[in-house]
């Protein structure tokens, strides 16, 4: 499974679902929609920690270190400056039964009507099945040149994680920790903590789609719930127009661009370059 760690936000858990639909991989918290499940989802959790050992410990211990590692080198390439992100824990957030689950949503009038809004607009699909948490993640910034460490110091944190580069859920911010050394090597570093639970990289699998023709399905195929007429749509039937959506998910392969890649346990972690 790949996991897409998000290059420049954290978003708080309250603010992400499993089960929802999106449009962009790299903004899971925009143009989503979460399905109004007859179900309750129940997440399989795992738990990981930073702190090393032999075995089973020692792997949670490495993927924890990996996944911080690949953040901070991310957010500091964006923001231009040298950013750590640390944490002593590591969730992981996972759907079971991830094409059941997607099958019931689609079997929803509000699901399919903004699956086809958003073909008809040209819009990449994608079904969140899994995410990762870090908690109480601090977040140290050391300002990249003397003029920028002196426009940080005394900051509020929001400000000064703006100036950082960083987006991130300022509402539950602890206010910042400075510590200044002098000369013109060593700077300022602002230290902050993001409290409780931050969602840091996502799991998906893509929705496909085809377009079928009334004319050359069975109705037992239609009664699936992958399938389903959309009524507005021109008809003509001795032409055979395409008329039957039909949908699916696939299992996502690495998309295209440029990405920063860390294999751990059997799972990808990749965090997008530019």
């Amino acid at each position: 499974m790949i996991t897409f760690l998000l290059p420049q936000v954290l978003i708080p858990l309250s603010s992400i679902k499993l089960g929802r639909f999106v449009t962009s991989i790299d903004n899971p918290h925009q143009d989503f929609h979460d399905p109004s499940y007859y179900s309750t989802l129940h997440p399989l959790i795992s738990v990981r920690s930073s702190y090393g050992g032999r075995g089973h410990e020692s792997r949670t211990s490495s993927f924890t270190s990996a996944l911080t590692s690949l953040l901070s080198a991310g957010f500091s390439r964006r923001s231009g400056s040298n950013i750590t992100i640390e944490t002593s824990l590591v969730q992981t957030y996972m759907l079971p039964n991830s094409t059941q689950w997607f099958e019931e949503a689609i079997s929803l009038e509000e699901t399919r009507r903004w699956v086809e809004k958003c073909i008809d607009q040209g819009d990449d699909l994608y079904f969140v099945v899994g995410f990762h948490t870090i908690m109480d993640a601090q977040i140290i910034h050391e300002a990249a040149n003397r003029n920028e460490r002196t426009r940080q110091v005394g900051l509020p944190v929001g400000l000064a994680l703006n100036a950082a580069g960083i987006i991130a859920p300022l509402g539950g911010l602890a206010d910042p920790q400075l510590g200044a050394s002098s000369g013109s090597s060593q700077g300022v570093v602002q230290q902050f903590e993001a409290p409780g639970e931050q969602v840091c990289g996502f799991q998906y699998r893509k929705v496909c789609h085809r377009w079928l023709s009334s004319k050359n399905i069975d109705n037992a195929s239609l009664a699936k719930t992958s399938h389903w007429s959309v009524g507005d749509r021109w008809r003509d039937e001795e032409e055979g127009i395409e008329d039957i959506l039909q949908v699916e998910i696939v299992n996502l392969d690495r998309p295209e661009g440029e990405w920063d890649e860390q294999l751990v346990d059997d799972e990808v972690l990749l965090i997008r370059l530019s």
